[in-house]
């Protein structure tokens, strides 16, 4: 994602926390322990946020890992 302005990964984890615990509750959740794929089996959340794979690539460019449960 290329942002308009810049941001570290601690406010891009910030706001998807934010917004799993706001408007997004129940549909989006974010991690910052280890996981693997088998980890997120009979997850009920449309998407989970690897907090520990977040990466700013220059200063505005954003590239978010997310889980999901396929099953």
């Amino acid at each position: 994602v290329d942002l308009k302005r810049d941001v570290t990964i601690e406010e891009v984890n910030t706001a998807f926390a934010a917004a799993s615990q706001g408007s997004l509750h129940g549909i989006l959740d974010i991690t910052d322990e280890p996981l693997v794929s088998i980890d997120f089996n009979t997850n009920e959340h449309s998407a989970i946020i690897d907090g520990l794979s977040t990466m700013v690539i220059g200063t505005s460019k954003v590239k978010v890992l997310a889980w999901y449960d396929n099953e």
